[in-house]
């Protein structure tokens, strides 16, 4: 078995018991559209495999809502399913993701976001390292 990195080890095993691992990067998307809600249970949210990778089969975690689940990406949309009995996502409003592999997380980003509390702390230029090999 190849050894995973640390972030896809807390996103596989952390809720199987193993709470040595937390993972800090998050992602934040917005709902751009709700109209399925009603009939199918599928909201679409702006971050899709360009900006988040499922890996090894694992798709992004809702941490915002815990009821709705990731069904799917494409290039630039994620699609969550919302079960019967949870709350209605609406038009316009943030969730917040856990990837599930950091590298291609940060692949395609030129900025990544040092957030505490609800505020930025710091921001990290990530120029250097897209598309380049040093």
């Amino acid at each position: 078995m190849l050894p995973l990195p640390r972030h896809r080890y807390e996103t596989a095993f952390g809720n199987a018991g193993n709470t040595d691992f937390k993972s800090c990067m998050k992602i934040m998307a917005q709902v751009v559209s709700v109209a399925q809600q009603g009939t199918t249970g599928r909201v679409c949210a702006d971050a899709g495999f360009k900006t988040t990778f499922d890996s090894f089969g694992m798709l992004p975690k809702v941490l915002s809502h815990p009821l709705i689940k990731v069904d799917s990406l494409n290039a630039e949309h994620t699609i969550l399913d919302v079960p019967d009995g949870a709350p209605p996502l609406q038009l316009g409003e943030r969730i917040m993701l856990q990837p599930v592999y950091s590298d291609s997380t940060l692949f395609l980003h030129r900025v990544a976001y040092g957030v505490r509390n609800g505020k930025v702390e710091t921001v990290f230029d990530m120029s250097a390292s897209v598309g380049r090999v040093q």
